[in-house]
């Protein structure tokens, strides 16, 4: 009988974790790592802070103090490509009646 080789087993992974196996540039998301790895700061605030110096508008810190920045708008940023933002609705323009002369 010969021995296993240790290369071949468990080389696949198992069918619940092939998705956990993703990379993270399938992730909508930053990661806190690579957030940290950007602006040079632990703490969500002061990243918000520096994202926002850096241009990233949209970084936002959400109610589990976690910083968000949508990982699209990150590398359109980057690449220099203009992101569509949305604008306040026009307000309809007043128009008041005209008086008659006396």
């Amino acid at each position: 009988m010969q021995p296993h080789d240790q290369t071949e087993i468990g080389t696949s992974p198992a069918p619940g974790q092939a998705a956990l196996a993703q990379s993270n540039s399938d992730r909508l998301l930053l990661t806190a790592e690579e957030v940290s790895a950007v602006t040079g700061y632990v703490k969500p605030a002061l990243q918000v802070r520096e994202l926002h110096k850096q241009g990233f508008i949209r970084a936002r810190v959400n109610v589990r103090n976690e910083v968000i920045l949508e990982r699209a708008y990150f590398d359109a940023i980057c690449r220099g490509v203009a992101v569509a933002t949305q604008a306040a609705p026009e307000r309809p323009r007043i128009v008041p009646p005209l008086r008659r002369a006396a």
